[in-house]
């Protein structure tokens, strides 16, 4: 994020449309959530919030996810009894989607893999190093975060 305050105020935002409270940030946490193979589903920084106002919860996380196409998606989850965590928190926003991570994700996962071996493939075939893909890839994510950075300021 360009500017923390904006994050932290459009979470703040979230949180007062859908659990119609006032948010006071208390924490930011990282968070990485994996699949039973160990694939990376999830990772990011949860903001924890004190919530003033709310009937049955003092505590909300909030975090935003942005897709591969560069759309953004807010979450707000209310603490409970079995959500006392950020890392519950994201756990409770996975699997409220109906499917387990690793099950929604593994064919788009495996397809990734098999299109990573034939780059890695192509690469050695013009002489290169897997190493230059890695760097093209690490390239092209730098290139991707700052349109998305852009977009962002822009509006």
């Amino acid at each position: 994020m360009s500017n923390n305050g904006d994050y932290l105020g459009t979470l703040e935002a979230a949180i007062v449309i859908q659990h119609r409270c006032k948010p006071t940030h208390k924490e930011t946490a990282f968070v990485e959530e994996k699949t039973a193979a160990g694939e990376i589903v999830w990772q990011g920084d949860v903001e924890a919030f004190d919530l003033a106002g709310h009937a049955e919860a003092k505590t909300c996380y909030a975090w935003q996810h942005i897709d591969g196409w560069g759309n953004a998606k807010f979450f707000a989850v209310l603490a409970n009894k079995f959500i006392d965590s950020p890392n519950k928190a994201v756990k409770a926003a996975i699997f409220s989607n109906a499917q387990p991570a690793d099950c929604r994700f593994s064919k788009e996962m495996e397809l990734l893999k098999q299109q990573l071996e034939e780059f890695k493939k192509n690469f050695r075939q013009m002489g290169r190093k897997v190493e230059d893909l890695a760097a093209a890839i690490h390239t092209g994510q730098g290139i991707q975060e700052a349109i998305k950075l852009k977009r962002n300021s822009a509006t």
